[in-house]
């Protein structure tokens, strides 16, 4: 229901009234109501029809009692209350308000109806709402807390991060997750049921904020793609980077955040396809998200996919090496003249090979450490370093060298230490700091990743509507042979499918999704495809070399390198097929979804099998 008019209401008010505001500073509506009194150096108007005044200052008993508009109005009222409230505020011509109320979406069909009544009567005056069934946001810098949760907001503990979440209890826990590592945010904004604004609006609204350096993102539904898919490019454009984590993908997790959101479950490989498009990264975990957060907003990113390894420990140093593997980092060893710096000042029984282990002996000699360290971030082949090993016993002197270290050469870094302590003195002072090492390497790889979708650029990017069909399969299902002669027509030769399996068999599609438009996949297929479940997706129209990509994320990127890999030439063969594909559901061609159920790979010859289309004309 994403409505684009300004949210300035609601991030940047000068007047706030507060909906059921209570005496007590430990129900919902005392909270905030002490945290606006407190912080906001605007108006703040508290109205309970049953106090003269609220924690000391006047109260009113209604909406139409009150001195002035407010330009945003915090609702903390029953459920059966909060339309004839709204009603009110509209009346009033209130900017936009916030309802913390639970019992619309979330508990099914009736208490959806009642949230889409809501929404009708605030659009009917203009007035924008956030949730219900949220904690409303923050905006540090305005002294807003326009919010019930228990979170603070010091003015010395800022940073560029603005945090997103539908889910009310998960945005407060990052916003104390990223002050607890030294990071810090600007904004907080939760979105709940998402009757009027959405998630990805807000990250629209934010990420023109000039105190917004990155988004921090946390998703249950996306009833919006095609929003979330501009915000992601522009943010791209603005060089502010997003990170996401999007839960409910699993019958279980989409059925929970029903039940807790009301939101609609959306396919994950497309919103993987989206994310993708958007140049939005991916967190799997919550911690992915907060520390890779941190990572990005060091602002150094590398320009490649080389990673050096420092580590004091040889077996985290296999760990890390494992984990490298698995996100697509390559390990090189480093340039002899490096490797004999490193010799210089390891033992014997170091390695200055890539892990670089400078070995337990930096307890008795902790400069081994910095010089190691230092050296090892001066080495061109390497486009990012990853080190492990800040003793806790010299962890002051060993952070500060780092630091140093890592300002001199400007080569992106990120540290992982044990030390709680000198990750947040890290991380404040512009250096990532993880006390988890494979996560530390997952975001290498991430950085790595945003740099490529830097550098690819935002455009082109059309709206998801373009082309889109409620129904992707309505029209008519040709016959196999129907289906091969109108893909004839787009360059694709389609046999009879009756044939023998050999050597490398894929499924490709086109078709519309009513959700996220035009698209495109493919998939293993034969005997592969019943074993293993490899799919991927991209938005249609692909962009150049995506197609290739596509490829490359299947099987972890075995099928396009190592020993078992297809050759260049099938690759190539196979990604022009899908392009090709492709262009089939263009405006116009009257085809809805266009299949090809088996396409053979062996050496650098390309066959497609089993053509079937569904067309409208």
């Amino acid at each position: 229901m994403t409505d684009m008019r300004s949210l300035d209401c609601l991030f940047a008010p000068k007047k706030i009234a507060v909906i059921g505001a209570s005496d007590n500073k430990a129900r919902i509506g005392g909270r905030v109501l002490d945290y606006l009194l407190t912080q906001f150096p605007g108006q703040t108007y508290p109205v309970n029809p049953g106090r003269a005044t609220v924690q000391g200052v006047p109260g009113y008993p209604t909406v139409a009692d009150l001195p002035e508009t407010p330009d945003l109005a915090i609702v903390a009222v029953r459920s059966e209350d909060v339309l004839s409230v709204v009603d009110q505020l509209g009346q009033r011509g209130t900017g936009a308000a916030i309802v913390f109320s639970s019992g619309f979406a979330e508990t099914g069909d009736e208490g959806r109806h009642e949230q889409e009544e809501m929404h009708a009567i605030a659009r009917k005056y203009g007035m924008r709402l956030l949730g219900p069934n949220c904690i409303g946001l923050v905006n540090r810098s305005e002294g807003l807390l326009a919010t019930f949760a228990a979170i603070s907001a010091p003015a010395d503990e800022g940073g560029g991060v603005a945090i997103v979440s539908q889910s009310g209890a998960v945005g407060a826990f990052f916003w104390r997750e990223v002050h607890r590592v030294g990071l810090g945010a600007n904004y907080l904004c939760t979105t709940g049921n998402q009757s009027d604004v959405t998630a990805a609006e807000a990250v629209s609204h934010l990420i023109e904020q000039p105190d917004v350096k990155s988004v921090l993102l946390f998703l249950e539904g996306l009833p919006d793609p095609d929003v979330l898919l501009s915000a992601g490019l522009r943010a791209l454009e603005l060089g502010k980077p997003i990170v996401a984590m999007k839960s409910g993908f699993s019958a279980g997790g989409a059925a929970a955040a029903a039940s807790h959101t009301g939101s609609a479950p959306s396919d994950d490989a497309l919103v993987e396809a989206l994310l993708e498009r958007a140049g939005i990264v991916r967190a799997e975990t919550p911690a992915e998200l907060v520390y890779f957060s941190a990572a990005f907003a060091a602002g150094r990113f590398p320009t490649g996919n080389k990673l050096g390894i420092v580590t004091g420990s040889g077996g985290l140093g296999v760990v890390m090496a494992d984990e490298a593997a698995r996100a697509g980092l390559v390990l090189n060893r480093p340039s002899p003249s490096t490797e004999a710096k490193i010799r210089e000042r390891i033992p014997p029984f170091g390695s200055s090979r890539n892990p670089i282990d400078y070995t337990a002996n930096s307890v008795n000699d902790p400069t081994i450490f910095d010089s190691v360290v230092d050296t090892v971030l001066q080495e061109a082949g390497y486009d990012g370093v990853c080190i492990s090993g800040i003793s806790p016993t010299t962890s002051a002197e060993r952070a500060a060298a780092v630091r140093d270290s890592v300002e001199r050469n400007q080569k992106p870094a990120l540290v992982h230490t044990a030390d709680p302590e000198v990750v947040r003195y890290l991380i404040a002072n512009g250096v990532p700091a993880f006390t988890d090492a494979p996560t530390m390497v997952r975001a290498m790889a991430a950085l790595s990743e945003y740099a490529r979708r830097l550098a690819q650029g935002s455009k082109p990017a059309p709206t998801l509507a373009v082309g889109r069909v409620d129904d992707a399969g309505a029209g008519t299902v040709l016959t196999e042979d129907a289906s091969a002669d109108r893909l004839s027509s787009f360059g694709i030769a389609a046999s009879p499918s009756a044939l023998p399996h050999e050597a490398v068999e894929f499924r490709l599609e086109a078709t519309h999704d009513a959700q996220f438009g035009p698209i495109t996949s493919v998939s293993l297929g034969g005997t592969l495809g019943e074993l293993m479940t490899e799919s991927a997706h991209a938005l249609l129209p692909l962009r150049s070399g995506e197609a290739q990509r596509m490829l490359e994320r299947l099987c972890r990127g075995r099928l396009t390198d190592g020993p078992a890999a297809l050759t260049p030439g099938g690759v190539s063969q196979l990604a022009d097929l899908i392009e090709q594909l492709s262009l089939t559901i263009d405006s116009g061609t009257g085809v809805t979804r266009a299949t090809l159920n088996r396409v053979v790979i062996s050496g650098a010859e390309v066959r497609a099998h089993g053509a079937e289309v569904t067309a409208s004309a």
